[in-house]
């Protein structure tokens, strides 16, 4: 049975203590909202403290997505600290860009964008207002492409 586990960092994000706040959707699936702090120890206590319901359930986690990559670095720690093994426990999903670096950001699996790409359209598009080719005021949609960089802490279904 597949239980998913997402744990999302609201925006705009603040440096205010926000306790975690847990919605339960259908029966196997949990959302918790973390705002990040100033004081690190007391995030990662916070964070320890919101993994710790849904990890004492009958039916665990089978994966995790994080909105954002520290978050699934925090996340993997935490896990271990709990001898959980992933991806052979628990599947780490993260979000992030193309640019995955050495470490563990390297290692994760992890849905992501071109930041390269994306800043571009969007200096273009500055530029363009600037010239006045178009209007500041636009209520237009662009599209920003997505890739998947597999990584190691995704579990492959058999």
């Amino acid at each position: 049975m597949i239980a998913p586990f997402w744990i999302a960092v609201p925006q705009p994000c603040t440096s205010q203590v926000v306790q975690p706040i847990r919605f339960r959707l259908l029966t196997e699936f949990w959302i918790y909202l973390v705002t990040p702090m100033e004081n690190g120890a007391a995030y990662e206590a916070e964070m320890a403290a919101a993994l710790d319901e849904p990890l004492s359930q009958k039916t665990r986690p089978t994966a995790i997505f994080c909105s954002f990559d520290t978050l699934a670095e925090l996340l993997f720690v935490l896990l271990a600290q709990r001898d959980l093994k992933v991806p052979r426990d628990v599947s780490i999903i993260g979000f992030g860009g193309t640019c995955r670096g050495d470490g563990l950001s390297g290692k994760l699996s992890s849905v992501v964008i071109d930041e390269m790409a994306w800043g571009t359209s969007a200096v273009n598009l500055l530029d363009q207002m600037r010239l006045r080719k178009v209007p500041v005021e636009i209520n237009d949609t662009q599209n920003v492409s997505v890739g998947f960089s597999p990584g190691q802490t995704l579990k492959m279904m058999k």
